[in-house]
């Protein structure tokens, strides 16, 4: 997505993206459109039977101080957990970019044709006009229609990345999902990953370090202090488990500035500091 978006920034160029959230996304999947679009994709026989019988006439009950209640049939979804059931959420969404395709809309680098980028539950579209991409929001409206897929309108939104950093101010925009508005956002998390309209990256090693040392902190009562384990202990947990969750997303860190810099070290002395049992204030 980011080189999408820079292609576009290099060459002057203005581009808009929608982030959509899918709300209850593995709990709302249509077993019924499930098994048809399965079908369709090859998966047959014997191996399609079984996965048919694994969601049908499934029945649950809840359990509240010691009593059960009545049980019901559950006739959506696919359950959080099992290995399968992003593989079937993907199953579901796949005929939607086809589609978008097919409109002729969405972000174009160089010969690939680029309107829109799922990850899981996550999905964005793309585009370098309006018209553009208030075609692929209808689109993504009536294949949800079509298909019982809910797209929570109030929870998604939409971002305008352009070299004028002003050139828009507060005008009002026309971008909606089935009817509701989208806001105007200027930065935004997908996949977990931190995006600035600018595409500065500030933000998003801000927000990185604040997880790791929320990491850290946890670790206490296991032993991540110098009471607790030794050092050379304490630093092997912090390398294979701290620093890849400050790391996430950093292929995309580019252009660090100095204070983004200084951030990353302040996170890895407070480390080293509760490692060695050391008074927060020494340097």
């Amino acid at each position: 997505m980011k080189e999408t978006i820079s292609y576009y920034i290099e060459n002057n160029s203005c581009i808009y993206a929608a982030y959509l959230d899918n709300e209850k996304a593995f709990n709302g999947v249509w077993i019924t459109g499930l098994l048809y679009k399965l079908f369709n994709i090859g998966v047959r026989g014997r191996y399609w039977r079984i996965i048919k019988s694994s969601y049908q006439d499934i029945v649950s009950s809840v359990f509240f101080n010691g009593v059960y209640s009545e049980s019901y049939q559950i006739k959506q979804g696919v359950f959080q957990g099992r290995t399968l059931s992003s593989w079937m959420f993907l199953a579901m969404i796949n005929d939607l970019i086809p589609e978008l395709i097919s409109l002729g809309k969405g972000a174009v680098v160089n010969d690939s044709h680029i309107p829109c980028i799922l990850i899981a539950d996550d999905t964005s579209l793309i585009s370098p006009t309006l018209s553009g991409l208030r075609a692929m929001l209808d689109t993504v409206g009536e294949y949800a229609s079509k298909w019982r897929l809910k797209y929570n309108a109030s929870k998604s939104c939409f971002m305008i990345f352009s070299v004028k950093k002003h050139r828009y101010g507060n005008k009002s925009f026309n971008i909606s999902l089935n009817g509701t508005a989208l806001e105007r956002v200027f930065n935004v998390k997908y996949a977990g990953i931190d995006i600035d309209c600018n595409l500065h990256i500030r933000n998003a090693v801000s927000s990185r370090c604040k997880k790791g040392l929320t990491v850290v902190n946890s670790l206490a009562p296991v032993g991540f202090t110098s009471s607790g384990m030794s050092p050379s202990h304490a630093i092997k947990i912090w390398e294979k488990v701290v620093i890849p969750i400050i790391l996430y997303g950093s292929e995309l860190w580019s252009e660090m500035t100095k204070q983004s810099i200084c951030e990353l070290e302040i996170t890895q002395r407070y480390a080293a500091r509760r490692i060695q049992g050391l008074d927060r204030r020494s340097s």
